[in-house]
C-alpha cells in the first residue's frame, strides 16, 4: 500500500500488506508510535528504496507477528469501546440516545418504503389504463404480459 491515507496504512498493517506512507502528519504521527517498521514520512525523492524495504519488512517473521499484534490491540480497543458505549452502567445515557436515533432511522425508513409502496402502486394503475387503451396485439409485441 502506497498512500497518504491513514486508515489505509492502518487496514494494511492488520492484514500484513506492505505499507509506504507519503509525508503526511497524520499517517506519520500513527506510524511513529505504531508501526515504526514499515516506512513512513516518505518524499516522492525516496519513494522506490522505501518500497522496496517495505517488501523486504513483510517477509520478516517479526513483521508479521508486529501486524497480528495490531490487529489484535484494534480488536480489543473496539471491543473496550463497544463495553463502554452500550456497557449496563450507562450514566450518560448513551445507549438510550442510541436506541432514540435508531428508532428515528427506522421510523424515516419506513416512511420511505410507504412512499416507494406508493408510487409502485401508481405505475401499476398507470400500466393498467394503458393496457386497457392499447390493443392487445401491441402488448404482446412489445413483450408487455398480463403479469408485467
Amino acid at each position: 500500500m502506497i498512500g497518504t491515507s491513514l486508515h489505509a496504512r492502518i487496514v494494511a498493517a492488520a492484514y500484513g500488506v506492505p505499507r509506504v506512507s507519503l509525508a503526511k502528519p497524520k499517517p506519520t504521527r500513527y506510524a511513529k508510535h505504531w508501526d515504526p517498521e514499515m516506512p513512513f514520512d516518505v518524499t516522492l525523492e525516496g519513494l522506490d528504496a522505501a518500497i522496496a524495504a517495505a517488501i523486504r519488512r513483510a517477509d520478516e517473521p517479526a513483521a508479521v507477528e508486529h501486524a497480528e499484534r495490531l490487529a489484535l490491540a484494534a480488536h480489543e480497543n473496539l471491543e473496550r469501546l463497544a463495553r463502554l458505549v452500550l456497557g449496563a452502567t450507562d450514566p450518560a445515557g448513551v445507549g438510550e440516545r442510541l436506541a432514540s436515533r435508531h428508532q428515528d432511522q427506522l421510523g424515516a425508513l419506513a416512511g420511505h418504503l410507504a412512499a416507494q409502496e406508493s408510487e409502485l402502486a401508481r405505475l401499476r394503475h398507470d400500466v393498467e389504463r394503458l393496457r386497457r387503451r392499447v390493443p392487445r396485439r401491441l402488448f404482446r409485441l412489445s413483450g408487455l404480459t398480463k403479469s408485467t
